[in-house]
């Protein structure tokens, strides 16, 4: 059998694998399922509604709109629009409602699960990571021209306002069931100051969202290829994820207080509805409460990822260094290095007992005292036992 090629970031592929195998993952793509489900079940639902709503819409351009200056052409055409969009099929609107991002999030999900979980070595999620990365990247660009729409349509708010102010186009008054609306130059310049105030909030945290997206996404990809661990952009990703999930609950609420007073205050302002509204405010209700809770998902991921990056990089709650490591006096004198695997390289050094100390090339140990030579008889100096009394040649004796 031919052997596996080596690769040098195993050690961080697994731990960015033993992270991602967490359930909250496999929580995250069902509840995505959920939320394209949903998705499909409010297109539907709303169909006739939104029909009733454009349709009336405009009928009450045709009857309460008065524009001076014989400006019809462009009011007719608006009008038009708006018929033939009260006419789309259901299936267009089904269709829009569920995007390809929001597949291939799913399959990015499941993807990163499974490969998460397999014991074998070779499996990566990698394929569902770069997946996700190719999403956060495609969202960026969204969201750099949608921005850049904005700035167009706040220039256009200014050009219009300067017609306005030059008379080249008279005020014009709207009425709305018992309400009328005079648009002139101070209301053209008073919308185009909100707009454009709008639009910097809005700019800045679209362009913060989805620029920490990328550089989280991005940070998972280098960790599990280099040998350095990353988490850039995972804890401004998770903090914004927790405000969306703060927006998401007043939306909630929102769709709660619409349930109970919207339909009524559609019929005030002439807006006769045909379709099923409660149902379809009870669908959306449900739709933000699965946006709630797939934002705090993506939240507890992001920012439990920054956490843990930093234990494996720094050392925090690592086991004690191997027996190897440990000094040879330890536990003599010295601390426990239970709390740091690295105090071995901080103790000091400490001499072994002379008398335990043997020297391997000597026949002898170095701290045996000199050899003893034979005892002499002091008389006769014949050699003489040292522990005998006497000599035993002459009998002397012996001190």
């Amino acid at each position: 059998m031919y052997e596996q090629p080596y690769n040098p970031f195993l050690h961080n592929l697994n731990i960015v694998k033993d992270y991602f195998k967490s359930k909250s993952v496999l929580a995250l793509a069902i509840l995505n399922i959920a939320s394209v489900v949903i998705s499909v079940i409010t297109s539907v639902a709303s169909t006739g509604l939104v029909r009733d709503i454009m349709s009336s819409v405009a009928t009450f351009f045709e009857e309460n709109a008065v524009v001076i200056n014989g400006r019809t052409e462009e009011m007719d055409r608006v009008v038009k629009a708006l018929r033939d969009a009260s006419a789309s099929p259901a299936t267009m609107s089904v269709s829009g409602s569920v995007s390809a991002f929001s597949v291939l999030t799913i399959i990015a999900l499941f993807i990163i699960y499974t490969k998460s979980n397999s014991t074998k070595s070779t499996d990566s999620p990698a394929a569902g990571v770069t997946l996700m990365y190719v999403i956060a990247i495609i969202s960026l660009v969204g969201s750099v021209f949608a921005v850049l729409g904005m700035l167009i349509a706040a220039a256009v708010m200014f050009v219009l306002y300067a017609q306005f102010k030059n008379q080249s186009i008279s005020s014009a008054v709207f009425r709305v069931g018992n309400y009328s609306i005079t648009v002139n130059d101070t209301l053209i310049l008073a919308l185009a100051i909100v707009f454009v105030i709008l639009f910097v909030i809005v700019a800045a945290v679209t362009l913060f969202y989805t620029i920490n997206r990328v550089r989280y996404i991005g940070s998972i990809r280098q960790s599990m290829n280099s040998v350095e661990l990353s988490r850039k952009g995972a804890k401004p990703y998770g903090v914004f994820c927790i405000l969306i999930a703060v927006s998401s609950a007043v939306n909630i609420l929102s769709s709660i207080s619409s349930l109970i007073f919207g339909k009524t205050a559609l019929k005030e302002l002439g807006l006769e509805l045909t379709g099923d509204y409660t149902g379809l405010m009870i669908v959306t209700i449900a739709a933000n409460i699965v946006s709630l809770a797939v934002v705090i998902l993506q939240a507890k991921l992001a920012l439990g990822y920054a956490n843990y990056i930093d234990e494996k990089k720094y050392g925090y709650n690592e086991p004690a260094a191997p027996a190897a490591y440990a000094p040879i006096n330890a536990g003599v004198g010295t601390t426990s290095t239970q709390q740091n695997p690295y105090s071995y390289l901080a103790q000091p050094k400490t001499e072994a007992p002379a008398e335990a100390f043997t020297n391997p090339y000597l026949d002898t140990q170095e701290n045996d005292a000199p050899e003893q030579k034979p005892a002499i008889c002091p008389n006769c100096g014949a050699a003489v036992d040292g522990t005998a009394p006497f000599c035993g040649n002459c009998g002397t004796k012996l001190p």
